[in-house]
Parts: C-alpha cells; structure tokens; sequence
C-alpha cells in the first residue's frame, strides 16, 4: 500500500498585511461613498473615420438603395454604450415611438430592446449593428443586410 498525502494551500496575504488591506478598504469605500474623483472619462472611445472613409461608405449606401441619414463620425461614436444605457434605450423608445414604423418579426421574447429599436432606427449603422445581431443570435428570423439597405423585402430572404 502506498502512502496518502494530502496537501492544503491557502491563497490569503500575509498576516502582517490584513491591517493594511483593512484600512485601504475603509478609505476606497469613504471615498467612494463622497463622490470624489468621479471624473471619468466620456468622449469618443475610437478615432474617427477620415473623410474619405465617411465618403465611401455613404457612397456604398447610396449605390445600394439604401436611404437614411448619412453616416458621420458623430452617428457612429452614438452608436457606443454608455453607463446609462437604459436611459439611451428609453430615449430611442421615445423618438421611435413618434415615428412611423415598419415592424419587426419578432421570433422570442429574448430579443433586447436595442436590436428591436434598432431594426427600426432611420440611422443606418444602428440598422447594420441590430441586422447583425439578429442574423448571429436569430437566423430563424431571416434578416439579411440586403433587407436593411433597401434591397430586400424585410424579414425574408
């Protein structure tokens, strides 16, 4: 028979440093509790897209039948989440609730909202970026890009 070992290892600081680790805690949490030192960051996340980039993709979507805003630095960096992306949800909801709309197929209730709202959206990226989701998470659905630029039918292929 051979012999039975069993190693224990504990992962936890030395002892000397709890005190330490305590202490930092209280103070992170202080601070956080006062609101000092929000000061995050909230401008563009990308570099834009030079003019010449913009120009070619509105041009492939004019040469596609697809219509809409133009796409522009600004449409895109929009198309970012934020922190608050309920309240950019509940925005949308609002400005597409005041337009007419073409609906969407809906094949689940597991959908999020951003992809419904998005299919609907007069903004073509935000139209390609919910397109994409559905033909990845959804194919049962049948979106194709060609729908969403103007050249298909609308849920169909």
């Amino acid at each position: 028979m051979g012999k039975e070992s069993k190693t224990t290892q504990k992962n936890e600081p030395p002892a000397w440093s709890k005190p330490l680790f305590e202490k930092s805690a209280a103070e992170a949490m202080r601070l956080y509790d006062s609101g000092i030192g929000y000061n995050v960051y909230d401008g563009p996340t990308q570099a834009a897209l030079s003019d010449q980039t913009l120009g070619g993709m509105n041009a492939m979507m004019a040469a596609t039948g697809g219509g809409g805003a133009p796409i522009t630095n600004e449409s895109i960096n929009k198309l970012i989440p934020s922190a608050d992306i309920q309240k950019q949800i509940d925005a949308m909801k609002q400005r597409n609730a005041q337009q007419v709309q073409k609906p969407v197929q809906q094949a689940s209730s597991s959908i999020p909202d951003w992809v419904m709202l998005g299919a609907n959206s007069e903004d073509l990226a935000t139209k390609m970026r919910a397109t994409h989701w559905l033909q990845k998470n959804k194919p049962e659905m049948g979106y194709s890009t060609r729908d969403v630029m103007g050249g298909g039918g609308g849920g169909g292929q």
